[in-house]
């Protein structure tokens, strides 16, 4: 493990930008040479669609077995490159475009610097070793999920899930984590710190600079672009506002939709947006250009959403069939083909993986209802209202709170990302007719889903695809400010630009203030070095199959209020000395081993959330650690194959061990049993 304090951690950082380089840089641009790219979109694009080919390859090459072709994938490529490099043009081109074309606008620098640092803030230091162990700040449990998933496909595709041993993953996107698991796999590189720094520096600047690409694809001015780069790094709610107007003062514990300093707290709706912006990128060009080639490469990289993030995925796959019905109508048929292989690309992406999830039930209008009835607002009598009205069948009442709730909802909740609403037909004129119709076949699409539907696995999940919708409806938030503004003159241009960032910048203020603050306390997650020591016995001294059964069961998670943040702070219960349910994931990638069961519902257990049914493995646990008859438990563990057992070491089990578990491991956090 690296820790960002030693020298082997930026030798890493050295090693990773190699592998970037020949493992995206280059086939991309070797795909790319043809379009004749000035070199900054050129680069930008390359790195991108080179990423999303490293996820295509590592997907087909491991459901066909044979991963050792990805060395193949990459010689090949350097040779192609290095035959096609001609030193003086390329030296000829890069100095005349920056001679004539690039110029370099302070304000758009200052935004991706500045959007980056705060978003790495929130999850940089995560996973980090430390002479008291390995602490981690944010993002839990995903964070500890998303390592343990990569760690498992660095080994086997596809992969099993860490939490639940022998099962395959299912109803999970994981392309991202391929991604990432594939570059460890190949160039050696650092599990944690690949994950939770250089990915994080790397994506996060490329949200900018995708965003950048973009804008000079639509040839607008740099003002288009500096706000949908500022949209895209400092966007959130404005529900302080709403509280405020109710009389509560600004407030920021109510609940929100999202933020742009929360991304990360989901790392493939990152790795998607990149991939995103580039795919429309390569849209804009296909448009203008009208070549097949670049369709081609449209499709691969859009149909690799699906993979990425689902959810930005489906609001792709809406866009590419409003396209499809606006050529047919046209008669353009020649125009279908590109659309048609994303779509057969998406499903050869989704279905080996996917096909048994999703499930959307009707919910009518839970979302907005649900958002009026947060204690924190202090709305909930509007409810009760509507709900007398809905009682006495009165549909006209009932019909005017919701559009009551509705407009609170999307004004409060959108933030200032809901001027995008804000056009005329001139305004969206700056965009190509087939933009428009790919986003808002998306937007329309994902909304109806988010806002009408829970999903059957995952419930509420299904706010993601609101989420999508907030993330990109910058590309429409920045046309309104950019169109709208444009036309204020003077002072009131300036006070129109004030107060569009005065509205939007509090709550990203708020989310750095909490992140930092959380910094400069003492973590509230620590592995410590005698749960390290444990692990670590676990990788090296049992076989490599071998199923490991963690106490992680017993007690529900807590919650407290922390007035120095402001904020309600989850607190990970353990049991004795290890973390519980979704928590324990750093069991599985720390000893590289799969876990028996990550947990039931009470402790969140993620398998479960892929809808798998995991009653069984949990009254086996709960009879192995409860049941006081030696038999039984001696029974159950050979019947299930579990090999070891970890659990803390102030745990009855650990002082009162039956004869058939041998102490392998004992300290004063944690004791490791081999079953014999």
């Amino acid at each position: 493990m690296a820790s960002p304090f030693t020298f082997s951690f930026w030798l890493f950082f050295v090693v990773f930008l190699f592998a970037i380089f020949t493992a995206f840089y280059i086939p991309g641009s070797v795909l790319l040479k043809k379009l004749k790219l000035l070199p900054f979109p050129n680069c930008v694009l390359s790195l991108i669609v080179g990423m999303s080919l490293w996820g295509w390859q590592g997907f087909i090459f491991g459901f066909l077995h044979i991963r050792w072709l990805t060395y193949g994938y990459l010689l090949a490529f350097l040779l192609i490159w290095v035959r096609s490099l001609d030193r003086n043009s390329v030296y000829n081109v890069w100095t005349a475009d920056f001679q004539k074309h690039i110029k370099v606008d302070g304000i758009l620098v200052f935004l991706v610097i500045l959007g980056s640092i705060l978003q790495i803030l929130s999850t940089f230091f995560n996973g980090i070793l430390s002479s008291s162990g390995l602490s981690y700040c944010c993002g839990l449990p995903d964070s500890l999920y998303h390592i343990a998933l990569t760690n498992q496909l660095v080994y086997q595709f596809p992969p099993t899930e860490p939490g639940m041993s022998g099962v395959i993953v299912h109803n999970y996107h994981y392309m991202s984590n391929l991604v990432s698991a594939d570059l460890i796999r190949i160039y050696h590189l650092p599990l944690l710190a690949t994950l939770y720094q250089y990915f994080v520096v790397f994506l996060s600047i490329f949200i900018g600079l995708t965003a950048i690409v973009f804008g000079k694809m639509l040839k607008l001015k740099t003002a288009y672009i500096r706000w949908l780069v500022f949209f895209l790094y400092f966007s959130g709610d404005m529900t302080y506002l709403l509280t405020f107007l109710i009389g509560k003062g600004f407030r920021f514990t109510t609940p929100f939709l999202e933020n742009a300093l929360w991304l990360w707290f989901s790392p493939p709706r990152v790795y998607a947006i990149v991939v995103f912006f580039t795919g429309v990128s390569l849209l804009l060009l296909w448009i203008k250009q009208k070549k097949l080639y670049t369709g081609i490469l449209m499709a691969f990289v859009f149909s690799s959403l699906v993979s990425f993030k689902i959810y930005t995925g489906v609001f792709m796959a809406s866009g590419i069939v409003g396209l499809m019905v606006y050529f047919i109508l046209k008669r353009d048929y020649r125009m279908l083909l590109p659309l048609i292989l994303t779509g057969f690309l998406s499903l050869v992406l989704y279905l080996p993986v996917n096909a048994g999830s999703g499930g959307l039930v009707l919910a009518g209008f839970w979302q907005f209802e649900n958002f009026i009835a947060q204690p924190g607002l202090g709305l909930i009598h509007l409810e009760m209202a509507r709900e007398i009205y809905a009682s006495h069948h009165n549909w006209f009442g009932v019909a005017r709170f919701e559009f009551l709730f509705i407009v609170i909802y999307l004004i409060f909740v959108f933030g200032t990302v809901i001027l995008g609403i804000l056009q005329s037909k001139k305004s969206l004129s700056q965009f190509p007719k087939e933009l428009n119709i790919f986003l808002m076949s998306g937007f329309l699409v994902c909304s109806f889903f988010g806002f009408m539907f829970i999903q059957q696995s995952g419930g509420a999940n299904s706010v993601q695809f609101l989420i999508s919708v907030d993330v990109l409806g910058s590309i429409y938030a920045a046309l309104a400010c950019y169109y709208w503004i444009g036309k204020c003159k003077g002072v009131f241009n300036y006070i129109a630009i004030a107060v569009v960032v005065f509205l939007t910048i509090p709550r990203v203020i708020d989310i750095a203030h909490v992140d930092i603050a959380k910094l400069l306390q003492p973590p509230t997650f620590v592995i410590d070095n005698n749960q390290i020591q444990a692990l670590e016995y676990i990788k090296t001294q049992t076989p490599q199959n071998a199923i490991i059964l963690v106490d992680n069961l017993e007690n529900k998670p807590g919650y407290w209020y922390n007035p120095s943040i402001h904020s309600i702070t989850f607190i990970p219960l353990n049991t004795g000395g290890i973390w519980e349910g979704n928590n324990s994931y750093y069991v599985s990638f720390l000893a590289n081993r799969s876990m028996f069961i990550d947990g039931d519902i009470f402790t969140n257990s993620i398998v479960q959330s892929h809808g798998v049914n995991t009653d069984y493995r949990i009254s086996v646990e709960k009879t192995i650690f409860n049941d006081k008859n030696p038999r039984t438990i001696k029974k159950l563990l050979h019947t299930n194959d579990i090999s070891y057992i970890y659990l803390g070491s102030n745990t009855k089990l650990a002082k009162t061990p039956p004869p058939f578990l041998k102490t392998v491991v004992q300290n004063s956090e944690a004791t490791v049993f081999k079953v014999q």
